[in-house]
This record gives structure tokens, C-alpha cells and sequence, in this order.
């Protein structure tokens, strides 16, 4: 069961909104100017490395800066490009003004574990059959108080960035039926990963581990 609405943002969710932004920016802003910091000390040392060293220890130097530098300037360019069009689809749900609102009805539920902090991850059997994917780090409270998952919750959304501003469990809670291995790199490389919010048409015992 999936039940879909729409309503006009609250003060809050707005607020979380215009906070996320910001957010994004000073972390992204805090990496790169620490990544500069290192390549700039890593090309002093250049200077100051005695004449006595081994030629092929001191020319290793420069090379190391290029390659931070270069890797810098390609994370930058890359970090602005998604930093621009994340702004873009927030300013879109902060123009529009409205959350999306889907209610699911859940029979069932595949565990997937963390890699990192990425956040939990789940396949979960809908009441109709299909599946729905969740993941992130907004599944945490709920697990943490013993709520998730649970036969029937509501995910409140901003429709154009997707960002969850919040998660309500009504149903009952109950464990996880199992738990697979977390998805490997080759999982990501291939896109074999589903998008947080996904509903797939796949048989649901397939996703658990053989």
C-alpha cells in the first residue's frame, strides 16, 4: 500500500530546508580549504627539505603536491556541480512551498548492513506486493526507539530534493525477518544500488542473501 498527498510546508520544515543548504555549503568550504592547506605544506617542505636527501625523495615532493592539487581542482569542480544543483531543487521545494506526504503499508523487512555512516538501509514487502527501498540516516531515531520497522509509517518529503523532514511510525514495530551483507563497491559501480525511496517490481525473497 503506498497512499500519496500533498500539503503546504510548516515554519519548521522550511526552516530545515534553509538550514541544509547552509550546511552543505560550510562543510564543502571546510574540506577544500583544508585540502589546500595540505598541499601548500606538503609544497614547503620542498623548501626546506636539506640538500643532503636523495634526489629521488625530494622530486617525489612536487610530484605529490600535483597530484593533491589536481585532485583538489577535479573535487572541486565536481562538489560544486552537485552543490549547485542540490541548491537548486531545495530553492524549487522552498518556492513551491509544499511536502509530499506518502504513507506505506509493510509486511515485511530485509536489513541490509552499514558499510560506514551512510545511514540503515532496507528493502521492505509493501502490502502489494512490490518493494520499497529505504536508506539513510534519518532511519536512526526511529530504530533507536524501537519503532522501525513497523507495519505502516508516513515519510514526509520535499518533492524536488527528496530530503526526509520527517518519519512517523503508526503500526506495529517488529525486527528485520534477516539481514544481508552491505553493499560492495562493485554494487555502487554498477548501479546495483536503489535510490533511497525506490519502490521496485523484484521478488522479494531474491534480495536476501544466499
Amino acid at each position: 500500500m503506498i497512499e500519496t498527498s500533498s500539503r503546504p510546508l510548516t515554519d519548521a520544515e522550511r526552516r530545515v530546508l534553509e538550514a541544509d543548504i547552509g550546511a552543505r555549503g560550510s562543510l564543502g568550504d571546510a574540506l577544500l580549504a583544508g585540502g589546500f592547506v595540505f598541499a601548500a605544506v606538503l609544497g614547503g617542505l620542498l623548501i626546506v627539505l636539506p640538500s643532503s636527501w636523495e634526489y629521488g625523495v625530494r622530486s617525489l615532493v612536487p610530484a605529490v603536491v600535483g597530484a593533491v592539487a589536481g585532485a583538489l581542482v577535479f573535487w572541486r569542480v565536481r562538489r560544486s556541480t552537485r552543490r549547485s544543483h542540490w541548491q537548486a531543487a531545495v530553492r524549487s521545494d522552498l518556492d513551491r512551498g509544499l511536502a509530499e506526504v506518502t504513507t506505506y503499508g509493510v509486511q515485511e523487512a530485509i536489513a541490509v548492513e552499514e558499510a560506514e555512516d551512510e545511514g540503515s538501509h532496507y528493502f521492505l514487502r509493501l502490502t502489494d506486493g512490490r518493494v520499497l527501498f529505504l536508506s539513510g540516516q534519518y532511519l536512526y531515531e526511529a530504530e533507536d526507539g524501537g519503532l522501525f520497522p513497523n507495519s505502516v509509517f508516513t515519510i514526509i518529503r520535499a518533492p524536488a530534493s527528496g530530503l526526509v523532514l520527517d518519519l512517523k511510525c503508526a503500526g506495529e514495530a517488529y525486527p528485520a525477518s534477516s539481514t544481508r551483507a552491505c553493499f560492495s563497491e562493485a554494487d555502487h559501480l554498477e548501479n546495483r544500488v536503489p535510490e533511497d525511496g525506490e519502490v521496485l517490481d523484484v521478488e522479494f525473497e531474491s534480495l536476501r542473501d544466499d
